[in-house]
């Protein structure tokens, strides 16, 4: 799958990643439209954030697949979120 990764200041490359695979409550979200907000603007301008974070943690989508034991979510779900930290595409989002 498709990624901005930032690689340091003022350098984003979007390149290819692994697409990961939901574990146990969690849900895997095919991704249709994501934002560059000025969290990432700051990152880009002054290396706050660290090498291999994935830009755009604002996103709208759909669910894709869904892990062991997740009852509230199912396949083609629409929904909204966003990272409460800096992501680099291993720790869970908020939906």
């Amino acid at each position: 799958m498709k990624a901005a990764v930032y690689r340091s200041k003022q350098l984003f490359e979007v390149t290819d990643i692994p697409k990961p695979e939901p574990g146990p409550g969690e849900v895997l979200i095919k991704v249709n439209q994501s934002a560059i907000c000025g969290t990432d603007v700051h990152a880009f301008m002054y290396d706050i954030a660290p090498p291999g974070s994935v830009l755009g943690h604002e996103f709208a989508g759909v669910i894709a697949a869904t892990g062991k034991g997740v009852t509230s979510w199912k396949e083609g779900d629409r929904v909204i979120g966003g990272g409460g930290e800096w992501p680099t595409g291993k720790e869970p989002p908020t939906i």
